[in-house]
């Protein structure tokens, strides 16, 4: 399973695109059908060509396969917002929970096709109903604090920490709120533990680079590369989007790290 993998993987590093699909598609995929992540790929490499009809039709094949697949769920719904279809990809978000129950994943998705789509009412609706089902979950938590009003939001840090205090998706979220007040020795404390608390987490690896950047020395700034090298993180919805995104599969880890810069400055900016 994992030679196609890698082959397919390979030959975009030499942008032999056209290439990648035929060995996704005439061999992985023929002999490996419960194989989601080859999907996946496939699915990629159609909507890096541009070949969306086409992409649709692996990911669905692919669910027919692998309905269980959460991931593979997800690139289809993200397909479709892509193509600027949020009712397709509400539905298809709404069949993948009637599926796979009480996954916080796919509740996230339901948060961000609202946010999408400027429909805060919704996606405080999908975020309230997703931390029913999931209320252990760091990621939901951490988003109900991002998007709770400024007037209350440190009600609710305090209420996501009691239910989860060594999350490093809320702690992330907390050590912003911090960043954004201009308490920048406690916002450097909280940062500090993200990464302690799951090294593997690129997101607090990325936030705490941007804080650097602005608050640190040049020595510190090359310690945090180095470090975060070093720790080869693979998690983190910012992480993951940079690093499984076909045209970055050549990145390496500080390539992928200085990528995050300007999202994370956008998203600064705008956390009020």
């Amino acid at each position: 399973v994992f030679f196609f993998n890698d082959t397919a993987t390979t030959e975009i590093y030499t942008e032999q695109i056209v290439g990648s699909v035929r060995c996704v598609q005439e061999t992985g995929l023929k002999m490996h059908p419960k194989f989601d992540k080859l999907w996946m790929i496939g699915g990629q490499i159609k909507t890096q060509l541009q070949s969306y009809e086409e992409a649709k039709q692996i990911f669905e094949e692919g669910l027919r396969e692998n309905s269980e697949s959460v991931d593979l769920w997800i690139c289809a719904v993200e397909l479709e917002m892509q193509l600027s279809n949020a009712p397709r990809a509400r539905a298809l978000c709404e069949k993948a929970k009637s599926k796979i129950r009480s996954n916080p994943k796919l509740w996230l998705e339901s948060v961000y096709i609202e946010q999408r789509e400027n429909n805060p009412k919704g996606a405080s609706y999908m975020l309230s109903r997703g931390l029913q089902e999931c209320p252990k979950n760091g990621e939901l938590w951490a988003l109900s604090i991002e998007l709770e009003p400024k007037a209350t939001r440190k009600a609710k840090s305090v209420d996501a920490m009691k239910h989860l205090e060594n999350d490093p998706h809320v702690v992330l979220a907390v050590a912003k709120l911090f960043w954004k007040e201009k308490k920048y020795e406690k916002a450097r404390k909280w940062l500090e533990r993200v990464i302690i608390l799951n090294p593997k987490f690129g997101d607090g690896w990325a936030y705490f680079y941007k804080y650097i950047q602005e608050q640190g020395t040049t020595e510190e700034k090359q310690e945090v590369i180095n470090k975060c090298v070093e720790a080869d993180p693979n998690q983190g919805k910012l992480w993951i989007s940079i690093s499984k995104d076909v045209k970055n599969w050549s990145f390496n880890n500080q390539e992928i790290l200085q990528k995050t810069q300007p999202i994370i400055e956008k998203e600064m900016t705008r956390l009020e």
